[in-house]
């Protein structure tokens, strides 16, 4: 038996299962809508432990640490704003994302899961080069100069962030975990200068930083919030500024399909 310990682990694993409190269940709606299972939202644990500025020396950002080229497939991603960093849009596009990798990797949820970490190219690979479609059989046989530790462990990993937050009240008897966000949105019918937003919503900058943290550079440079875009708000804001505001337009509940 071959174990591997990486210490301070449990008090990061710990700190993630505190925030995920906030956004868990609006990821679970999400990937339920896309029919996917929603036991898939705790991957984040493995990826960042859920810290919303997360920063890896490559690039990926965001809970879900998507790489920039991987994120303007799905996201805004530019020097303005980065919705990478956006929990809510991020879940949208890992939604998208994994079940593209399950329709290209023989509609198996061991190798989308590990194409996650390592690109659907790199699973296809290995699939050639054992004959098989068996993420265990693949672990178990198959290295390459890319698919290393990370790689071939990324889905035991997963298993093990899962295991965790399921089994966390005998694990962490007395943990206290953050409320759920009231998520609202609204879609705004022009472009807003931050001052004018804060302005008109009456909101407090961390507030609006809160449900969309990939404004910030709007909101530390001055860059306006284009037309168009969603923005996400406290569910009771959102109800107020739908009945008061001209700017919102096509307004609705989150998550969307």
């Amino acid at each position: 038996l071959n174990l591997r310990i990486q210490t301070g682990q449990k008090n990061f694993f710990e700190n993630g299962l505190t925030i995920s409190g906030r956004y868990l269940p609006g990821m679970e709606s999400i990937f339920e809508a896309h029919g996917l299972p929603k036991e898939f939202t705790r991957l984040p644990f493995v990826e960042s432990s859920f810290v919303i500025g997360a920063t890896s020396k490559v690039g990926a950002a965001g809970i879900w640490q998507f790489m920039p080229n991987i994120g303007r497939k799905f996201m805004m991603v530019n020097e303005r704003i980065d919705e990478r960093r956006n929990p809510y849009k991020a879940t949208q596009a890992a939604a998208k994302l994994l079940k593209e990798n399950y329709m290209i990797l023989h509609k198996k949820w061991g190798l989308a899961l590990t194409a996650y970490n390592h690109g659907p190219g790199g699973v296809r690979l290995a699939v050639k080069k054992t004959g098989s479609t068996d993420i265990a059989k693949i672990v178990k046989t198959y290295r390459s100069k890319s698919f290393d530790f990370a790689s071939a462990n990324f889905f035991t990993c997963f298993l093990a962030a899962l295991h965790a937050q399921m089994y966390r009240d005998q694990l962490w008897p007395n943990m206290q975990y953050e409320p759920p966000l009231e998520i609202g949105s609204v879609v705004l019918a022009r472009s807003y200068s931050p001052k004018r937003f804060l302005q008109i919503t009456k909101l407090e900058s961390d507030d609006v930083l809160m449900y969309n943290p990939e404004l910030d550079r709007s909101f530390k440079f001055g860059f306006a919030i284009p037309r168009g875009y969603r923005v996400f708000l406290p569910r009771e804001a959102e109800l107020q500024l739908t009945k008061t505001l001209a700017f919102v337009d096509g307004a609705q509940n989150y998550p969307e399909n």
